[in-house]
């Protein structure tokens, strides 16, 4: 969106009134240069996207707080928490993830001369 100047009389009016910009761009050729920014297409998406960047760490950790408390406060006591996630990702640095609940057997392998 675009800001615009509105005088009128003695008045001069600043705005980001939005139907200014799509007005132009639609009198504007198909392919003007920056036509899809002038007409605020994708305005919301690309604002939600900046929202959800600007708070996903305060998001996340929320959701830690809610699930696993005790043992953020534990951590807390300890270290100074700058984040945390819960996420569904496995991998060996946090243990061998089995469905059953039984622990993984390791297998040996054995190399002969």
């Amino acid at each position: 969106m675009l800001p615009w100047k509105v005088e009128g009389g003695n008045t001069t009016v600043e705005t980001f009134n939005k139907n200014i910009s799509v007005a132009l761009a639609a009198i504007m050729p198909r392919k003007a240069t920056n036509r899809e920014r002038i007409s605020g297409q994708g305005l919301g998406l690309t604002l939600a996207w900046v929202v959800m960047d600007a708070i996903e760490g305060d998001w996340n950790l929320s959701d830690v707080k809610a699930h696993a408390s005790e043992a953020l406060m534990k951590i807390g006591n300890v270290y100074k928490i700058l984040s945390a996630d819960i996420n569904p990702y496995h991998d060996v640095t946090f243990g061998i993830y089995v469905k059953d609940g039984t622990k993984a057997k390791e297998k040996k392998t054995s190399t002969s001369n």
